[in-house]
């Protein structure tokens, strides 16, 4: 694989930012046993449906009013033109997600069998039919994979060597080589869409009129308006733990208000859900007696961090990287903003292959003196890039700039726009930024540490840091099947990482959203993060 030397796109530039990941999109690694059970009643889901309130009081019906800052151009989940947002894939189904213990459960799959390391077979869910009436099957499903492949598509779905129906109800796919995070990457990619609501339509088509096998059905766009409406799917093949049908809301309507006070006060007086909490508003949402406020990130692989370009002056010095490790008060910098929680490396605590014994350390007297090995008693200058669409990381920024100055270097904060800032450093145009990563759309380890630190990894240009011995034990994770022996090697890659310093990473940014109180079913959300379970939220109708 060669480094991608392509500017960013649009794509590209959605799972950098990461703030508007696709709810439901990644998850975990199979392990060699990635379950084989079934659930007695194949139309129910395999996790008890936890609300905000006693699921007794449930009452079915009423409509979402969810409001948020613009809505994805393209509702056809596989050609995203850049969007990760919910409304893209509310009216369709994958063959497993995951439950709130990061194991997979069965939705158009009803099992996943690997008979070999290359291979992968999906017995199929029966009585499934599609918005228009048309059915699923392993025909249907092959032929979503080759639209996923084709020169229309823009996700990205690698390392498929064949694909095929291997029976009426079976679907095979087979691998050019072994690849361990490949059930990772197909449940953060592939959703189907009716292959008989497409014959004698373009593929844009799908773009403005999304049929698949979901909760809810596409009903209405007001382009004029920003208004999208999706209404209850009456024969979805989903019920919950206690025989309810899902979804149990009527209906869902997406409402776009670009600017943030706008938007908080329409969501106010029209709504009953907000994605994404304008900083200014937070406080006042908080204490108000009549919203609940929540955190919703879930357990995404999403860091931040100030990256160091190792290529360059004078961040090429492994001595310097260090001095600045041990100059940043990470935990300070997360008491100046609610917007962070605690990190500690390249992979969040809750990923199943974090090494929790790493720690982080604070110590200027110890940077003075590894800046005065180094050849820089006095210190050095640098600028560091940020971007100008988060105001609180532009604060981050500034108290990492004064802990800097205390040792004797200076930081100058060069404020661009988000996609500059991307370019540059996918150009190799910078000495520090501050960044994102939202996972790659991924709860594998690998979502994060092959893609950035690798060195063929796509974004290796995040840092440009190389170790043979790092590329060694990933490319030995890739294709070991069993999760504990690849968590293994996943620890000893972030120990090398994190003695590196190719970053600091100072936390995992928030993304908070308010709902009225009559709003059930919001929490926990998708282990993803960023959005709840479309078919298990609900309304109180006494509130």
């Amino acid at each position: 694989m060669q480094r991608d030397e392509t500017k960013i796109d649009r794509r590209t530039l959605g799972k950098l930012v990461g703030s508007a990941s696709i709810a439901g999109i990644a998850g975990c690694s199979g392990s060699s046993d990635p379950g084989t059970s079934e659930p007695s009643d194949p139309t129910q889901t395999t996790e008890p449906q936890r609300t905000t309130a006693d699921p007794s009081q449930l009452t079915q019906g009423g409509e979402l009013g969810f409001f948020q800052s613009e809505i994805a151009p393209s509702l056809d989940p596989h050609f995203t033109r850049g969007f990760g947002t919910l409304e893209m894939v509310i009216g369709y189904d994958q063959l497993f997600t995951y439950d709130q213990d990061l194991e997979w459960r069965h939705d158009l799959a009803t099992d996943i069998n690997i008979p070999d390391d290359t291979t992968y077979v999906f017995p199929l869910r029966e009585g499934v039919t599609f918005h228009d009436g048309s059915e699923w099957n392993a025909e249907v499903a092959k032929w979503n994979f080759d639209r996923m492949r084709s020169d229309y598509s823009d996700v990205s779905l690698g390392g498929i060597d064949e694909v095929e129906a291997s029976g009426d109800m079976e679907l095979t796919i087979h691998l050019e080589e072994p690849f361990a995070p490949f059930l990772d990457d197909l449940n953060s990619i592939a959703y189907f869409v009716s292959r008989a609501a497409l014959e004698g339509e373009d593929d844009s088509w799908m773009q403005k009129n999304p049929v698949g096998t979901g909760p809810f059905v596409f009903d209405s766009w007001n382009t004029q308006d920003n208004v999208l409406t999706f209404v209850a799917n009456d024969d979805y093949w989903r019920t919950d733990d206690q025989g309810n049908q899902l979804p149990y809301l009527d209906s869902w309507q997406f409402r776009a208000v670009p600017e943030p006070s706008t938007m908080v006060q329409a969501y106010q007086d029209e709504g009953n859900y907000l994605h994404s909490i304008p900083a200014d508003s937070l406080d006042s949402l908080r204490e108000s007696s009549d919203h609940e406020v929540a955190n919703s990130l879930g357990k995404s692989n999403t860091i931040d961090f100030f990256a160091m370009n190792t290529d360059e002056e004078p961040f090429d010095d492994p001595l310097v990287r260090e001095a600045v490790y041990y100059a940043i008060d990470n935990e300070a910098i997360r008491g100046f903003t609610s917007a962070l929680q605690d990190l500690t490396g390249p992979l969040p605590d809750a990923n199943w292959g974090s090494n929790n014994e790493l720690e982080p350390e604070y110590d200027p007297e110890r940077a003075r003196s590894l800046l005065e090995e180094a050849g820089r008693p006095d210190g050095f200058d640098f600028t560091v890039k940020v971007w100008n669409s988060q105001p609180w990381r532009r604060q981050v920024t500034t108290v990492a700039q004064d802990q800097l100055s205390q040792v004797g270097i200076n930081a100058e904060i060069e404020v661009l726009e988000v996609a500059t800032v991307l370019e540059h450093v996918n150009n190799g145009n910078f000495q520090m930024y501050n960044g994102h990563w939202g996972g790659g759309g991924a709860l594998d380890p690998y979502g994060n540490l092959n893609i950035m630190f690798h060195s063929e990894g796509t974004y290796n240009t995040m840092t440009n840091y190389t170790d043979p011995e790092i590329d060694r034990l990933l490319d030995e994770a890739v294709v070991t099947p069993d999760r504990e022996e690849r968590a293994e090697k996943y620890k000893q890659v972030e120990e090398l990482i994190f003695n590196a310093h190719p970053m600091v990473w100072y936390g995992a940014a928030k993304i908070y959203v308010s709902h009225f109180d009559e709003v059930n079913g919001v929490v926990p959300v998708s282990p993803t993060g960023y959005f709840p379970t479309p078919s298990t939220v609900w309304i109180d109708q006494d509130e």
